[in-house]
């Protein structure tokens, strides 16, 4: 990709360098940065699919489903997090190169934004620690997401907190500060819920685990239990199912939606979660019991079309304190799907 078009140039194996200059693959407005999707066949012919045009908005909603009013930004979004006081929002911004940098939006200003991250790197889904003076964040600083955190305000620079083989994705900030709650995407199990000690030795463990797909875990306010999504129990048509266990290593797990689920959100108090099932937003009455932890039966609150991401399955909306009014990474308007190119005797441009 180069100035949002597909590229080609010949390559010689036996020097291994470069030959002759770049020939332009695709059509499509110069400039563009949406992505695309290539294939080249043996036989001469290339196919491509320019990545559709995907426009949303963060958009506030009552537990009604009331529109009210939306957060300025400057470009496509992802990932909103609300501060702990909810006076701001973080979130990834796309630039330039097809390049995602975090942003936050000073709500009490009248919706400021302001860009913490502004280099070559990719830098991908925040979370804000439990003072809100700090974000914790993936980045590609060594060519793999790692964790890293700075401060808020993007006056200092940042800091590793966790680098390793695997691709991981910040999901959660414990409330008591000692724990960061994140996925990690392994090659042998796929995405898993692992939590990452402050103090001490700093050494992860797994908190979720298996052959299914685990991710988006959630700690409760008391630091007592996890939530996340799996797909350990799914079917086809529902894709996963929302679950919460024990934060330490006690059994037993209980499971919350009843007809597919996942992005869960506890509510400040603890009493309540949400999650997303299709594009209803879901609420479930929960409490503590004798025997553990026990739950309601869930009930939609509204409908929306919300933006889903199937890269990182970062969570793409956040819930105030008082769990009664939602932002919402939602679809402006239903993306088109673009066509699919076919160009015969493509190496031919490059002679």
């Amino acid at each position: 990709m180069r100035a949002g078009r597909a590229t080609a140039r010949r390559f010689d194996t036996k020097t291994l360098t470069v030959v002759g200059d770049p020939v332009t693959l695709s059509e499509g407005e110069a400039g563009e940065e949406r992505g695309l999707t290539l294939s080249a066949s043996e036989s001469g012919v290339v196919a491509y699919s320019n990545a559709p045009d995907i426009r949303t908005a963060m958009t506030w909603y009552t537990r009604a489903g009331a529109a009210a009013g939306t957060v300025p930004a400057t470009g496509r979004v992802e990932w909103p997090e609300l501060s702990p006081d909810g006076q701001r929002v973080a979130y990834g911004e796309l630039g330039q190169a097809f390049r995602w940098d975090i942003w936050v939006t000073d709500l009490s200003r009248g919706g400021v934004p302001m860009r913490v991250s502004s280099d070559a790197t990719q830098r991908a889904a925040p979370v804000w620690s439990p003072d809100g003076s700090r974000l914790a964040y993936s980045g590609t600083r060594e060519g793999v997401l790692d964790l890293f955190v700075r401060q808020a305000a993007g006056a200092t620079a940042e800091q590793p907190l966790l680098r390793s083989a695997d691709g991981k994705f910040a999901t959660d900030w414990s409330a008591d500060g000692a724990f960061l709650i994140y996925d990690q995407i392994s090659n042998v199990t796929g995405f898993d819920v692992y939590a990452l000690p402050l103090t001490g030795d700093r050494t992860p463990r797994p908190l979720a685990q298996s052959p299914a797909a685990e991710f988006q875990g959630q700690l409760s306010p008391n630091g007592r239990w996890l939530a996340f999504a799996s797909t350990e129990s799914s079917s086809p048509t529902q894709g996963s199912d929302v679950f919460v266990q024990a934060f330490s290593a006690a059994p037993g797990k209980w499971r919350v939606s009843t007809a597919g689920g996942w992005q869960p959100r506890w509510r400040r108090d603890g009493k309540e979660l949400f999650y997303t099932e299709g594009d209803s937003m879901m609420a479930v009455d929960v409490r503590e019991s004798a025997s553990g932890f026990e739950v309601g039966r869930p009930h939609a609150l509204f409908t929306v079309r919300m933006f889903y991401d199937a890269e990182t399955y970062r969570t793409q909306y956040s819930v105030t304190a008082d769990g009664q009014r939602f932002l919402v990474n939602a679809m402006v308007s239903e993306p088109k799907p673009p066509p699919i190119v076919i160009v015969l005797n493509w190496a031919a441009l490059l002679k």
